[in-house]
């Protein structure tokens, strides 16, 4: 696909799978040709390209994907008034918000990979008002996301929140997770030990 171009397929698909706010910074990426990221200050930064768009680039911009998207936004409206009551994302929410009060932090789309996830996750664990009740951590990717999105399932990656607890407290945090997951009514597949991560089988659909 060339820069710029949206092929009618892809956007229907990420319509209906991911959050507005999340589409719009997509579809921009997608119409400038190049990912985008959001400053302190709100300025428009794309990374590959070392600089700032110019106003009226982004404004030429926005209306490529106002006009792109509007119409598809209309038709998933629609399409949500017939849709499930409960989405596989409710159910994972719903799991993850047990973990956080049995002591594993867990959380949505944590960054776009490990790295930044485990980052973000110690972040709140660090800030946390009672660390020492924290034994565990959660979470998966901006990639896990694309993966679910692609029909492939999604991997949950988690930890322990003290290296000297590292193995026991790990297989620990996997199992709790699989059960609450379990509980809120989707499918998981894990080899049981801290080697490996957990598979979610979830229909991605906010």
């Amino acid at each position: 696909m060339e820069e710029g171009q949206i092929d009618a397929d892809w956007l229907r698909e990420v319509t209906e799978q991911l959050p507005a706010s999340e589409t719009l910074s997509l579809l921009f990426g997608r119409v400038v040709g190049e990912p985008l990221e959001i400053d302190d200050e709100r300025c428009v930064w794309v990374p590959d390209w070392n600089r700032c768009l110019s106003p009226e680039e982004v404004d030429q911009a926005c209306k490529r994907v106002d006009d792109l998207v509007a119409p598809e936004f209309s038709r998933k409206a629609e399409a949500e008034k017939t849709g499930p009551v409960e989405t596989d994302f409710d159910k994972l929410d719903r799991a993850f918000i047990a973990l956080r009060k049995k002591g594993v932090i867990a959380i949505h789309n944590a960054g776009w990979d490990k790295s930044e996830a485990l980052h973000n996750c110690l972040e709140e664990y660090r800030s946390h008002s009672t660390p020492d009740t924290i034994f565990g951590i959660c979470y998966y990717t901006s990639q896990d996301v694309d993966n679910a999105i692609d029909g492939n399932g999604m991997y949950l990656g988690y930890c322990s929140t003290r290296p000297e607890k590292e193995e026991t407290d790990s297989v620990r945090a996997g199992a709790l997770i699989c059960e609450e997951i379990n509980k809120a009514g989707l499918s998981v597949d894990w080899g049981g030990d801290a080697k490996t991560r957990i598979k979610l089988k979830i229909k991605w659909q906010l």
